[in-house]
């Protein structure tokens, strides 16, 4: 699986998400996990090792810039 550790998509939209997975398939990036609610995103990063997370702005719950910060806040690394 490349990149060794996974990148993490964040986004409330199914569509979007699957767009984006597929995207990062075709230029051989294959070790992608998505997410759909906000809400559990933070448990997911304190249980893997990603490489990065790309979030959406405008999600339920909490939006992209609050949980930015949180992720910041909680794992720096």
């Amino acid at each position: 699986m490349y990149p060794t550790r996974p990148v993490v998509i964040v986004d409330d939209e199914p569509q979007i998400l699957s767009a984006a997975e597929n995207v990062l398939l075709a230029s051989g990036i294959d070790n992608v996990i998505t997410i759909n609610d906000s809400r559990e995103v933070l448990k997911q990063l304190h249980a893997i090792d990603a490489t990065c997370a790309v979030l959406d702005i405008t999600m339920p719950h909490i939006n992209g810039e609050e949980l930015l910060t949180l992720i910041k806040t909680e794992i720096p690394e």
